[in-house]
């Protein structure tokens, strides 16, 4: 997914995320650290309807951070996979 914006296109100080998201996890880059850092400041962790967070698009962030930090691949067996396969056949149709 590499070059994909945040879900929300939300713009803050920097601008929307470009995520760059890989199979394997990777550290970000002191500029990346920056801009993620700064989107960061002033969340904080909360149990909101049974969710974490408050918002999708604060949800969103999170998880595009840890996947680019964890990986696709640590993502993926998380979960069955099956319905991994199905997520993906239905982002492919459009």
């Amino acid at each position: 997914m590499a070059g994909t914006q945040d879900a929300e296109g939300e713009e803050g100080a920097d601008g929307p995320i470009v995520w760059d998201i890989h199979r394997q996890g990777r550290a970000w880059t002191p500029d990346e650290f920056e801009v993620r850092a700064a989107k960061l400041v002033g969340m904080e962790l909360e149990i909101s309807r049974g969710k974490l967070l408050w918002s999708d698009s604060s949800r969103l962030l999170l998880l595009g951070m840890l996947l680019e930090n964890m990986g696709m691949d640590a993502a993926l067996r998380l979960g069955d996979l099956e319905r991994w396969k199905e997520a993906l056949a239905a982002v492919e149709k459009g």
